[in-house]
């Protein structure tokens, strides 16, 4: 079984084959349309492992995010992540919402060891908007103990004043509050603090909570929106992904792999792109971050200097 502790998870931000939603056979309802609070505790169907810690029960909140081992009162706005306490929060768009017509529902799928529980939030883009919505899945994995955030397509809408919400994960911040969230989305010019992605120093006590669901902003289910600007999903993983991204995009190719060629040009050695390597690595600012050290280097291997690259003569452990 794979597990890891929060710092060591592995984010990546996949930009091709975007999944899209699960389609539910016999979903199970945890809150109806218009709900502004908790479930009830409720079974995962298989021991799942998040932050080395087993989990078999989780609840759901209206505001958008799945607990695990518990079914606290909830939090309308994720600045309350200053407060010290237990919970442990998945968070796929965290805001102050309210559910909408379908609420949120779930299905456990597959068979031992294989099974995998789908969580699905409809919600108002905001509280107090009830014809713009925003759907969303939480996805678990057994055995894996892989996480996946999927958005659907969001229809554009434009003028809902919501611009508090929050991607990613928290762990218990009884005895530390300051960096025990793992921020999906960050906060914009602010480069990743986590070599395997995302930013696991938290400003101020608390994550970006100022992500906008409106046309062209943050919601991942929009192809407009300023974090890749093309529709994606969010996996977070204890172990690394051999895969990558998947095929290439041009432009957004999140976590494609590459390697040097020491016979490369004359001034210097040619990236060549493949697909065999273990990786993570994301952009910033539209230069690709390669924070790991090439497998197989020949002459040269590639170094991560904050967001610049030392080409250096040596062995792998460069």
């Amino acid at each position: 079984m794979a597990t890891a502790a929060l710092d060591d998870y592995y984010l990546y931000k996949k930009t091709t084959d975007p999944r899209g939603l699960a389609s539910f056979n016999s979903p199970t309802q945890l809150l109806g349309n218009a709900a502004n609070t908790v479930s009830a505790l409720t079974n995962i169907g298989f021991t799942f492992n998040f932050n080395n810690t087993d989990y078999t029960q989780f609840s759901v909140s209206s505001q958008g995010y799945v607990e695990l081992g518990a079914a606290s009162a909830f939090y309308w706005e994720p600045s309350n992540l200053t407060d010290q306490n237990t919970q442990v929060l998945l968070c796929p768009w965290w805001d102050d919402l309210r559910t909408s017509t379908d609420g949120i529902r779930y299905e456990l799928f597959g068979t031992s060891p294989n099974r995998y529980l789908v969580i699905e939030f409809h919600s108002r883009a905001y509280y107090s908007y009830v014809t713009e919505t925003i759907r969303h899945q939480v996805v678990l994995f057994e055995t894996t103990n892989k996480i996946e955030f999927r958005y659907e397509y969001s229809s554009p809408f434009s003028g809902v004043s919501g611009n508090s919400a929050v991607i990613g994960c928290k762990v218990d911040t009884t005895s530390v509050v300051d960096g025990r969230f793992r921020d999906f989305f960050g906060t914009s010019g602010v480069e990743e603090s986590n070599p395997n992605g995302g930013w696991s120093a938290v400003e101020a006590g608390i994550p970006n909570h100022s992500l906008n669901c409106n046309q062209g902003n943050d919601y991942p289910g929009d192809s407009t929106n300023t974090l890749l600007g093309e529709q994606f999903y969010f996996l977070f993983s204890p172990e690394a992904e051999g895969g990558g991204g998947g095929v290439p995009v041009p432009g957004n190719d999140q976590g494609s792999k590459f390697n040097v060629n020491p016979e490369g040009a004359s001034d210097g050695p040619l990236i060549n792109r493949f697909e065999a390597i273990n990786s993570n690595y994301g952009k910033s600012g539209n230069i690709e971050q390669i924070p790991f050290t090439l497998q197989q280097p020949g002459v040269f291997s590639i170094k991560r200097r904050s967001i610049a690259y030392k080409a250096t003569r040596g062995d792998s452990n460069e």
